[in-house]
């Protein structure tokens, strides 16, 4: 009777034991993974999304809503319109104020201010547009437009002399950095023609909506915008 009472005492001293062992596993494991997630969750860029000429931060909310379900971060500056070297400047302090690498996202003019934003920073990993300018060196807005249809959406407006349309661009960033364009097909506002140069040029990987308007990245096709930002985060990550 004593040999069969210490034969199940030692059955339970095994099985705690080997209960430990597997909780002592699993533990492992969790901490493990988390060690991982926060460490892929460190490691991912922060977004940051440029809004155009006519518009706000407001019209990313499609796009940053789905990249925060994502597990993304982003940052929508407002640009103030006073002077492209101004816009640039905004651009640039919010890049500063944010830690580690960032993807730069622009639309329409902002594209145009990425551009330059992004030139000589070592904290940008790549360049998203869409239905975006994407100037080289002291190209402008009004001169990447000649020879394309104008966007018809400006013909009833009076646009002060300062507006930046006629500024000269400085160094194209996408010399330097991978880009991606998503071209917006049944764009009234920029000729879907000069985005497919502008991608071109820029050796862009590119995607194309056929029926988008100007905002379609930002709206309609946001789900497949987002999936371009989410392919440049990706493709860049080190």
């Amino acid at each position: 009777m004593h040999g069969l009472t210490q034969s199940v005492t030692m059955d339970r001293r095994v099985r705690l034991l080997r209960l430990g062992a597997l909780i002592a596993a699993a533990l492992m494991l969790s901490l493990v993974f988390s060690s991982t997630s926060a460490r892929a969750a460190e490691s991912d860029p922060t977004i940051v999304l440029v809004h155009g000429a006519f518009a706000s931060p407001e019209g990313w909310s499609k796009v940053a809503n789905a990249l925060h379900k994502d597990g993304y971060q982003t940052a929508t500056p407002a640009l103030g319109l006073a002077s492209v070297s101004d816009d640039v400047a905004i651009v640039q302090a919010t890049l500063d104020s944010i830690p580690g690498d960032k993807i730069l996202v622009g639309h329409s003019y902002g594209g145009f201010v990425i551009t330059n934003a992004a030139s000589g920073r070592t904290d940008v990993r790549g360049l998203v547009y869409t239905a975006a300018y994407v100037p080289d060196t002291d190209e402008t807005i009004n001169s990447l437009e000649v020879g394309y249809t104008p966007g018809t959406f400006l013909s009833h407006l009076v646009l002060a002399p300062s507006f930046p349309f006629g500024t000269p661009s400085g160094p194209g960033a996408w010399r330097a950095l991978p880009s991606w364009y998503a071209i917006s097909g049944a764009d009234r506002a920029i000729d879907p023609d000069l985005q497919r140069f502008m991608a071109q040029r820029a050796g862009s990987t590119t995607v194309e909506f056929p029926a988008a308007s100007h905002v379609g990245g930002l709206t309609h096709y946001s789900t497949r915008f987002v999936k371009l930002i989410e392919q440049a985060i990706d493709a860049t990550a080190t």
